[in-house]
């Protein structure tokens, strides 16, 4: 009996492992969310604005409006994607257990890190195929200025593209370690 109440002892004596309180962590992927709710706001503003003037310009012709409705097409999915993944996270199950919860974000978090090839070609396909449309409408011909315009396009997705996973490291990639930390020591 000694030896069971020695292992009680040295049981009951062990410190717990330091790591983020669950408020915390619950805190943190609040503020993450709104301020990327805050950026897809910012984002859908401007390219409603930019929807909006191209109109102006496109609407002499019925082939460049046709254009522009590609391009509106592909940027109204993107952005559809976009806030479709921001309120995903932001349905979270608040009232699941920590470590449930903490593994939960954590998975959803990370299907941010890349965006699927649904959104590549909507963000992609779309822009181009009407951009290329209204450049041959007012400028029939020209299949230089459709190259370099589509290669505008092409270097423009990149770019941002880009943007997005140096975001994703700055911002997102320390909460998802922050969640996977927590999971797995909710899990031991």
């Amino acid at each position: 009996m000694e030896n069971f109440e020695e292992k009680q002892t040295l049981w009951q004596s062990q410190t717990t492992a330091p790591g983020p309180a669950a408020e915390e962590l619950v805190d943190a992927l609040r503020r993450h969310n709104r301020t990327h709710t805050r950026v897809y706001a910012v984002k859908t503003a401007l390219a409603l604005f930019i929807l909006s003037a191209m109109f102006l310009v496109v609407r002499q012709s019925a082939l460049a409006t046709f254009g522009g409705l590609l391009v509106v097409a592909g940027v109204a999915l993107g952005l559809a994607a976009n806030w479709r993944e921001r309120l995903t996270i932001a349905r979270l199950e608040f009232s699941a257990p920590s470590a449930d919860f903490a593994r939960a974000a954590a998975e959803k978090l990370r299907r941010l890190e890349r965006p699927g090839p649904a959104l590549y070609c909507a963000l992609l396909l779309g822009p181009l195929a009407g951009m290329n449309v209204v450049m041959a409408a007012f400028l029939p011909g020209q299949w230089r200025a459709n190259v370099i315009g589509s290669l505008l396009v092409v270097v423009g997705s990149w770019v941002g593209l880009q943007a997005r996973k140096k975001r994703f490291r700055r911002e997102t990639r320390p909460l998802l370690e922050r969640l996977e930390s927590f999971g797995h020591a909710g899990r031991d």
